[in-house]
């Protein structure tokens, strides 16, 4: 296995593994947060954002999306995913650790990691990484639409 920065040609293949893990879904059957724009934005926008994949046999088997805050000291972990037959294979430790070691090469000092309730390997991944549990909180969802031209 091997870890590596995401590339643009990897975006239909960051998308589809995203939209397939029922545990990042919302309300809808597909969450709309996921594109190919946002997942190329993401890849792109390197100063913002870190996206790291875990490759095994030329086919994505794990990633890792992140935003890091330099100037606020702090990253927010924003999804994380290894394929469902490749789990409980320390996949996830070796990514986490990636970004971690990242976060530390930049001097963050906190990492925030939202969890929905229902996820409850993440709760454990999170709980296994020292993470401190906060307070519970709503999700808030309102959809608005631009006007039409």
């Amino acid at each position: 296995m091997k870890l590596r920065s995401a590339k643009l040609e990897d975006a239909k293949e960051i998308l589809s593994l995203l939209i397939k893990t029922p545990e990042l879904q919302g309300c809808g059957e597909i969450d709309a947060i996921y594109s190919e724009d946002y997942i190329i934005d993401c890849i792109k926008d390197k100063n913002l954002n870190f996206v790291v994949v875990a490759e095994e046999d030329s086919r994505i088997v794990g990633l890792l999306i992140a935003e890091i805050w330099d100037q606020k000291k702090y990253s927010f972990f924003v999804d994380f995913v290894v394929l469902r037959d490749c789990r409980s294979k320390g996949i996830g430790t070796k990514l986490y650790q990636y970004y971690e070691e990242h976060c530390k090469k930049h001097d963050i000092k906190t990492i925030i990691a939202l969890v929905r309730t229902s996820n409850k390997i993440m709760q454990e991944f999170c709980k296994n990484k020292n993470y401190k549990k906060g307070n519970e909180f709503y999700f808030y969802e309102k959809e608005i639409f631009a006007p039409k031209i």
